[in-house]
């Protein structure tokens, strides 16, 4: 009890330390996810243009080339998620908010956190059948062939991501006195 009242003293709050540490380590991993997306999306922009050759210039197309980039641009979408949260880059109009007092506005930033983990364990819950069910049963694209569950996986991690994200900054938005740092990814 005494080292706790020693910490408020100081201004070292154990729990606030602990969520800004985990904050920041999924912010890392969101980072690495930003990443992979955007190597995702220059694979995806150089089969589309690949493909793109073989069909009006050399009249040969790629019959996979619509499957893969379905594929492709499903994981780049859900790899992005929570990178757009991070980084605070979603389309926000805050005509009314930003008239309000600075508590109100942690309360509504604070119940956009709740809603965003709410829509994002939705998602995990609503996607896991699916994957469970086209695992089970090999789905697979009609035309190349390739397996469906990996993407729906990809899927669903990237919800597990922005779920995470969003949980971490609410917890920090209920624990700390002050705003969430914003824009902690640097590109």
């Amino acid at each position: 009890m005494r080292q706790g009242v020693n910490a408020e003293k100081n201004g070292s709050n154990p729990v606030k330390n602990l969520v800004t540490n985990c904050r920041r380590a999924a912010d890392r991993g969101v980072q690495i996810c930003e990443y992979l997306s955007w190597l995702v999306l220059l694979v995806w922009v150089g089969l589309m243009t690949v493909g793109v050759i073989m069909r009006y210039v050399f009249s040969a197309p790629i019959l996979f080339q619509v499957d893969v980039v379905s594929g492709l641009l499903v994981v780049f979408c859900s790899f992005s998620f929570a990178s757009v949260l991070v980084r605070e880059m979603h389309i926000r109009v805050d005509i009314l908010t930003r008239q309000l007092g600075a508590r109100t506005q942690r309360v509504l930033t604070g119940f956009s956190y709740l809603v965003t983990v709410l829509l994002s364990v939705l998602m995990v819950w609503a996607s896991k059948n699916l994957i469970y069910i086209s695992f089970m049963m090999n789905s697979k694209f009609d035309v190349s062939g390739i397996v469906l569950w990996p993407f729906q996986a990809a899927f669903a991690f990237g919800f597990i991501l922005l779920g995470c994200a969003a949980f971490f900054r609410l917890f920090q938005t209920v624990v700390s006195a002050e705003p969430v740092e914003t824009a902690t990814l640097h590109a």
